[in-house]
């Protein structure tokens, strides 16, 4: 057994003694100015975007480009004419990745989607939405109540389209519908959006069943991606610059075999 599956198994037997995150695994008025753990503050975490500007050196997915709070983030370069094909194991810096989702559930509408970009026609018929789950070590661990959790670092959702026609207007589209005014999750502070080559990432830290998460949508021309960042030190949020250059290096490396539009 992998390490990684060792560690889904060892999450699901977690769960059942917890109760399930679906019953609210948060700890109860966690974060700002909460009586939970630690209020939320910036931390490190290990990796950046190591293999995101080599990804990105021809002007696609994970490109160096620009991060500015709110929408006025640098433009993007010309759709190229080829679309992805496949999602596969992206490569990040110090995580191990899987395809499947994570046994670790927020419920009750808590969980990240790719949503609000339901007038996109997807490459394959109905939803074709694969989820890939990614582990760090030390192993982030979630208490509630006294008992103790593992979760992945992230958990990612992506969707391929025939076209993307604004990769930008994309993921502000999604951010918007997975974090909506007066939603399940509560947004702390303001979204950082971001350009790199032919991607448009746009971030915002939330409070999921009152943890505090790092949750970034990104677009290219040919997807639509939604991440969510779990809490370094399972207290901390991870930093707004961490999860845009997070999320370059998951598109850089994940999206596969290009093909003429």
């Amino acid at each position: 057994m992998s390490r990684h599956a060792a560690m889904r198994t060892a999450v699901a037997i977690a769960l059942v003694l917890l109760g399930g995150l679906g019953a609210g695994c948060g700890p109860g008025g966690g974060g700002p100015g909460g009586g939970g753990p630690a209020s939320p503050a910036t931390s490190s975490t290990a990796g950046a975007a190591g293999t995101a500007g080599a990804a990105g050196a021809a002007g696609g997915p994970g490109a160096q480009g620009s991060t500015a709070p709110g929408p006025a983030a640098g433009k993007l370069e010309p759709d190229p004419g080829t679309r992805p094909t496949t999602v596969g194991l992206p490569v990040m810096e110090q995580l191990e990745c899987d395809e499947g989702s994570s046994t670790v559930r927020f419920g009750d509408g808590k969980d990240l989607r790719v949503s609000g970009v339901d007038g996109l026609s997807p490459r394959s018929s109905g939803r074709n939405e694969t989820v890939t789950t990614c582990w760090g070590f030390p192993v982030i661990r979630l208490t509630k109540s006294g008992k103790t959790v593992s979760a992945p670092d992230l958990i990612a959702r992506t969707e391929l389209f025939h076209t993307v026609p604004d990769p930008m207007a994309a993921a502000q589209q999604a951010m918007a519908a997975a974090l909506p005014p007066g939603g399940e999750r509560k947004t702390v502070g303001e979204p950082t959006v971001a350009t790199a080559g032919t991607l448009a990432v746009a971030c915002r830290h939330n409070l999921a069943d009152g943890f505090p998460m790092a949750s970034c949508f990104w677009a290219s021309y040919g997807a639509v991606g939604a991440i969510d960042y779990f809490p370094p030190g399972g207290t901390d949020y991870l930093s707004m610059k961490q999860a845009v250059e997070r999320t370059k290096e998951f598109a850089g490396t994940a999206l596969r075999d290009t093909t003429a539009h």
